[in-house]
């Protein structure tokens, strides 16, 4: 699992859209109570970490980036029921046959897929279930058009986070088998600041030592007094739940 994220942790917690409460009710569906065990792989700051801790069930946060690991355990330090493991998804360090539920949230673009099924496999109970969930910007929303714009100008690398491949066949490539898919409704209502930061939390932007770092920054300012609405605008968001199982195990205990 790469981190292209080393130094943008502070940005990625005060920028990024947060988590629909409609995941809980989803998991719950699902079989998931206060008995559960969860591990949120590629936890990055905490943003599904902490919703995830509504569930009142026993998660462990798994995040190879120590800084992102470190804001994580900020965010959700008043969860007593949160263990935190500095690992990446492809060798979790998790006990096999110890988890109910795997989440990955805005992360599956970054694993490798061959090792991660491996110990996805080896990590889970029999029957446990896998829950890739991906925040999407609405297209139609002109705000989002002109924002699209702004990064294509400034993206500095072709990074995972920006490229366009077939995710959905990935993923049914990844189980071996169909998916279950679940959309929702989201939506991130941010100041100029938080915009900002959610342009620099993306892996693909100018950092604080980038020669178009202020141009980037300037940009963003910009925009957002273009669109915003007493000082605030909101993005629409939707929300995409992959829900998926491994029917053969091809690891040995």
């Amino acid at each position: 699992m790469k981190t292209e994220f080393t130094g943008r942790a502070s940005s990625y917690t005060k920028g990024r859209p947060p988590y629909p409460k409609g995941i809980l009710e989803l998991m719950r569906s699902l079989g998931a109570d206060d008995q559960s065990r969860i591990a949120d792989i590629g936890a990055g700051t905490g943003r599904l970490t902490r919703l995830l801790g509504e569930l009142n069930a026993f998660i462990t946060a798994v995040e190879p980036s120590a800084d992102m690991l470190a804001e994580c355990r900020h965010t959700c330090r008043d969860n007593q029921r949160v263990s935190y493991m500095g690992a990446p998804a492809e060798e979790t360090l998790l006990e096999t046959g110890s988890v109910d539920f795997i989440t990955v949230a805005q992360a599956f673009h970054w694993l490798d897929k061959d090792r991660c099924r491996t110990e996805f496999q080896r990590i889970l109970k029999p029957g446990g279930r896998v829950l890739l969930i991906w925040n999407s910007m609405k297209g139609d929303d002109p705000f989002v058009e002109a924002y699209s714009n702004v990064l294509q100008d400034f993206t500095i690398k072709q990074t995972a986070g920006n490229s366009s491949g077939d995710h959905l066949k990935a993923k049914r490539e990844f189980f071996g088998s169909d998916i279950k898919l679940v959309q929702m409704d989201n939506a991130h209502t941010l100041d100029e600041e938080e915009l900002i930061h959610h342009g620099l939390s993306l892996s693909y932007t100018p950092s604080a030592d980038h020669p178009e770092y202020q141009s980037f920054v300037n940009a963003l300012g910009t925009l957002f007094r273009e669109h915003c609405q007493e000082g605030s605008l909101t993005i629409p968001y939707e929300t995409e739940v992959s829900i998926g199982s491994f029917e053969e195990r091809t690891y040995e205990r």
